[in-house]
């Protein structure tokens, strides 16, 4: 333990570590506290879900297809937002 607090003193890369797992601790808690009581945890797995395909396809075309330009994360975007508005 004593490690852990001496590593985030030194490195700065540990600082925002910390601090964005913090910030997503919080953020998650809050948005799945209001997905759970407006009981949409429906909705909530298949996005994530379909993201998951979105990250999927992409990797598949800049593999299989050599379109070097998209990224997984492209296609996680795209299948989110194309998700949405079909649900």
């Amino acid at each position: 333990m004593i490690e852990f607090f001496e590593a985030v003193s030194t490195h700065a890369f540990m600082r925002n570590a910390l601090l964005a797992g913090v910030l997503a601790s919080v953020a998650c808690g809050v948005i799945g506290t209001y997905v759970v009581t407006r009981r949409i945890s429906l909705i909530a797995g298949s996005l994530a879900h379909s993201v998951l395909g979105g990250m999927g396809a992409a990797y598949y075309f800049n593999a299989a297809r050599g379109w070097t330009w998209l990224e997984p994360l492209h296609g996680a975007v795209v299948a989110a937002l194309l998700a949405a508005i079909i649900i």
